[in-house]
């Protein structure tokens, strides 16, 4: 890529190349990185202004949808823990955290080690734009895929009416454990059910369980809802669970999905365990979300795969966040395929269907 060198962000890296020339204690060589004290702040303060006019300059597309999820996102949570007063915080890993509420600084922080490659001429400018572009259409497909779903899971309860949130503690499993856990069954007993007044969706890369991520009481369902987004195959063997629900064998080849998960009970105990190294529970919902632009036949192979695996007894959601309507009626059927703009009135919609299956 021939690059413009009067474009605003060229102009910052060679103002940027310049400081570090005129101060000859900054030392950034190909093996060596040392900026003292009293350099840092005007250094990092050019090298995040290099970063952030990169991103505006090539990824406006990018930075615009992320911003519409930001803001649907962010008004969600305030409504939650302010508003509503029903969560103190909600967690997130620390990328998407930056990502969400500004994505401006969230996908800079891509660039960093690109960025000092470049200036320790590691790399040259073509590389550099060809690194940061894989790296960073990774990372926001990823980041939008995941926030999205929070998104859709944080605005069901903000429409539930939600009286009281729980969650089921679970110990993060050291290695040690992992290795334990692959050469037999580990048996343990089933966390209990608490009150919370925090959510985090930041999750371990390993899980003993799969529980809920939350669980709700609903006064327009009368019962308990809890929700969960991904699955995956975990390590434990539940010792205390008893046949509640309906319980399906693992295959011996499980694929990691990443629906919502949904499941309903009069009984809060009920709803503690979603898998053991074993059995899983069929959801009573489920909801796919896509935020990637396919065809009507790709859309129909995912949901059918999703249905294959979990056969919930209900209607399933496909939950489509795209720039275009690009899906075939021919989906419908099966699922209940729902386009939207990341406003209120579908997930009032969605709600109001779930509500009348459950009290029908």
């Amino acid at each position: 890529m021939r690059e413009d060198v009067s474009s605003s962000w060229v102009e910052t890296l060679n103002t940027l190349y310049k400081y570090i020339e005129k101060h000859k204690q900054i030392d950034i060589t190909q093996n060596t990185t040392r900026i003292p004290k009293e350099y840092k702040y005007e250094f990092y303060q050019l090298f995040d202004t290099v970063r952030h006019q990169y991103i505006k300059q090539y990824y406006i597309e990018e930075l615009k949808r992320s911003g519409l999820l930001s803001k649907a996102y962010c008004s969600t949570e305030r409504y939650l823990t302010s508003k509503l007063a029903l969560l103190d915080r909600i967690y997130l890993p620390t990328p998407l955290f930056k990502y969400i509420h500004n994505p401006l600084i969230g996908i800079s922080a891509c660039l960093f080690d690109n960025l000092f490659d470049l200036i320790k001429h590691k790399i040259d400018i073509n590389e550099f734009h060809y690194l940061s572009q894989k790296i960073i259409k990774s990372k926001i497909n990823n980041w939008l895929q995941y926030l999205f779903n929070y998104w859709v899971m944080l605005s069901i309860t903000k429409e539930i009416d939600v009286a009281k949130v729980y969650n089921v503690p679970i110990i993060p499993i050291s290695s040690k454990e992992v290795i334990k856990s692959t050469e037999g069954n580990v048996n343990r007993p089933i966390p209990k059910v608490v009150p919370t007044r925090n959510i985090s969706f930041d999750k371990e890369t390993y899980v003993g369980f799969v529980v809920p991520d939350y669980i709700i009481y609903s006064n327009k369902i009368k019962s308990f809802l809890s929700m969960r987004f991904g699955f995956q195959r975990p390590l434990w063997k539940a010792t205390n669970y008893k046949n509640v629900g309906k319980w399906v064998d693992f295959s011996e080849n499980t694929p990691a999905f990443h629906p919502i998960l949904l499941y309903t009970s009069s009984k809060l105990k009920d709803l503690a365990l979603i898998a053991d190294c074993q059995k899983f529970v069929k959801p009573d919902f489920l909801i796919i979300c896509l935020t990637t632009i396919i065809d009507g036949k790709d859309a129909n192979k995912i949901a059918d795969n999703h249905l294959n695996f979990f056969q919930p007894p209900n209607k399933t959601t496909l939950l489509n966040w795209n720039s275009s309507r690009v899906y075939e009626d021919s989906i419908l059927g099966q699922y209940s395929l729902l386009n939207t703009d990341l406003k209120d009135n579908l997930i009032k919609e969605m709600v109001s269907n779930i509500v009348k299956t459950i009290n029908r």
